[in-house]
């Protein structure tokens, strides 16, 4: 049986000896450090307000049809391409439309000769057009009970009399159109016709090395005077011809009004008078447009026409406005982002079919909190980095503060539009910036480079500074203003303090593993924990083992109570390390004044450490 304080010695040595083993199989390669000095200062720094945005197109459009839907037969726009305005991006199949155009306009022709009938007025001109109506029906009229008297008393005489008349005037114009085509302009064109074969006979035997404007001048006025005798003469035989045919109408008219009155059955007097009474009604009508236009149009049948006439011209303007919203053309100039169709496809009148965006005008949108939005102003000067040109700073300034804030996880943030220069940069649209905006500053601060600041484990951030004893010290300190560049130091810093900071991050792997967290580092000047009740403390030897006790071999099999590592798991034969030669029997020298504890396994601490040796000295009695 073992005693109690050999039992505790002997497993605080193995769970030492563990976790020295774990830490010398999986040592971290050292990485080099270059390290720079700066001593605090009083500086003065700016006050800065700073936010995140994102780069924005200040015209951009994603253009719909609107109003009409189809099928697209064309779609020329590709992403990345550059247009002009008014280039055709998507095209509609219009051939439903272009069929509703042509029925529209017939119906507006209608509708507005109807409008300028009812527009008639009591202008001289239209009252003197009725009143050449009228005297014709009453011409027509006179004739008809002319035509009606010579019926009654002679039956078909004066039919066989108008026949008769009728036939001698085809033999007049008959004869009339041979004398014209014996006679008109005959002489004169034969002797122009003579004249153009001359001229044209001496310009072909003229020589070559004489002038030939003065023939070729005469040649040309010939020609232009004999084409004008030819006009004249078709003109006058136009002229006789069409005498002839309306003489020879005339004549099949009379001719065939005679036969029907001496066919069985016809009644030349029914006849007579049917045609005077309908001279009648001819003259009654045009008695009724003549008061018409001396008294001007009807109000009502006006207002009727002018209605007809407006819904007209509106099915006409509204079927070619369809036609023209069939194309999709660019509203401005800019760059095509995305193009959502393709040829063929149906779409509706709000689907979303191209994203255009002017890459010239770009600015950048943020927001800013309630607190430091009040102390900014339109046209206040910006500093913008972007994360794709880390290299870069450009300058802008705020075009544009919302009136009205967002609530945006619990706190009240305010639009801000920030406009740029660019310069030669290629911004695009997306692109994250991160803007800097001066709103004040504060003199006389103790300041230290913010590359000096890392993170604290204890929370906060902490510096490298010299110590007094030599050396170097992590310090922690509390920071107010900081402009990336100088950090405001609350406390913890006194000017003429020296710190120093890596140029260079190390990038080291755990010794624990990939992904597995290293264990805190001890601070210089942090007390260690204290030590339980019995344990050794720092620089106190530990006692000897007891006379007649010999210590059990620790990596014999089946003697001694098995080895554990951290948590109170046994270590198995590969974990479990040979004490260092010429140490077996001896016991355990603590740390030299000054050197660092044996550090525990990770996440166990030394209250932890006790129970488990408490457990273990259960164990083995």
């Amino acid at each position: 049986m073992y005693s109690h304080r050999y039992l505790r010695t002997v497993i605080a040595a193995l769970v030492a000896l563990a976790v020295v083993g774990c830490q010398a199989s999986a040592e971290p390669p050292t990485t080099s450090l270059l390290f720079t000095e700066a001593e605090v200062q009083r500086a003065t720094m700016a006050e800065v307000v700073s936010a995140f945005g994102q780069v924005s197109a200040l015209q951009d459009a994603t253009l719909r049809f609107d109003t009409v839907s189809g099928r697209l037969t064309d779609v020329p726009a590709e992403v990345g391409q550059v247009v002009r305005e008014g280039d055709v991006l998507a095209q509609l199949d219009t051939e439903a439309l272009e069929r509703q155009l042509l029925e529209a306009e017939a119906d507006l022709q209608v509708a507005e000769a109807v409008l300028r009938e009812a527009q008639a007025d009591a202008s001289p001109a239209a009252i003197q057009r009725a009143e050449a109506d009228l005297l014709a029906a009453q011409y027509e009229l006179a004739k008809a009970e002319m035509d009606l008297a010579l019926a009654q008393s002679s039956g078909t005489r004066s039919l066989e009399q108008e026949v008769a008349d009728a036939w001698y005037e085809v033999q007049v114009a008959t004869d009339e159109l041979a004398m014209r085509d014996l006679t008109s302009h005959s002489g004169e064109i034969r002797q122009l016709e003579y004249d153009q074969a001359f001229f044209q006979r001496a310009l072909r035997d003229l020589p070559a090395d004489q002038d030939r404007s003065e023939l070729e001048q005469s040649l040309t006025d010939t020609e232009r005077a004999l084409n004008a005798a030819r006009t004249a003469r078709e003109t006058s035989l136009t002229t006789a011809r069409t005498a002839l045919r309306q003489a020879q109408e005339r004549y099949s008219r009379a001719k065939a009004k005679l036969d029907r009155a001496r066919s069985e059955g016809h009644d030349v007097v029914a006849a007579a008078r049917l045609a005077q009474e309908q001279a009648a009604d001819a003259v009654k009508k045009a008695t009724e447009r003549l008061e018409q236009a001396r008294q001007g149009p009807d109000p009502a049948k006006f207002d009727a026409a002018q209605t007809a006439y407006d819904a007209a011209l509106a099915k006409v303007e509204s079927v070619q406005s369809s036609i023209e919203n069939s194309s999709l053309r660019a509203p401005f100039d800019g760059v095509i982002f995305e193009v959502r169709v393709q040829e063929g496809q149906v779409v509706g009148a709000s689907d979303q079919i191209i994203y255009l965006v002017d890459p010239n005008e770009l600015h950048i949108e943020s927001f800013v909190s309630e607190v430091d939005v009040v102390r900014l102003t339109e046209g206040h000067p910006v500093r913008i980095r972007f994360e794709a040109y880390p290299e870069m700073l450009l300058q802008g300034e705020i075009e544009a503060i919302s009136p009205r804030g967002q609530s945006q996880g619990g706190l009240m943030m305010f639009n801000v539009d920030v406009a740029m220069e660019r310069g030669t940069l290629e911004v695009l649209p997306g692109m994250t910036a991160s803007l800097k905006m001066e709103i004040g500053e504060q003199r006389e601060v103790v300041a230290v480079p913010a590359a000096a600041l890392r993170q604290s484990p204890r929370g906060g951030l902490m510096v490298e500074v010299s110590a007094a004893a030599g050396g170097w010290e992590n310090r922690d300190v509390q920071i107010g203003m900081n402009d990336g560049v100088l950090a405001e130091v609350f406390q913890g810093l006194q000017p003429g303090d020296l710190v120093r900071f890596p140029l260079q991050e190390p990038m080291e792997q755990s010794p624990f593993g990939p992904g597995m967290p290293e264990p805190m580092p001890p601070v210089e000047g942090e007390e260690m924990p204290p030590v339980e009740e019995g344990e050794p403390a720092p620089g106190e030897e530990m006692p000897p083992v007891e006379e007649g006790e010999p210590a059990p071999p620790i990596d014999g099999p089946g003697e001694g109570p098995p080895a554990e590592g951290p948590g109170g798991m046994p270590l198995g034969p590969a974990e479990r390390r040979p004490l260092p030669e010429g140490s077996e029997g001896r016991p355990i020298e603590p740390p030299a004044q000054g050197q660092e504890p044996m550090p525990l396994p990770t996440g166990e601490t030394a209250e932890d450490a006790a129970r488990r040796n408490d457990s273990a000295q259960g164990a083995g009695e």
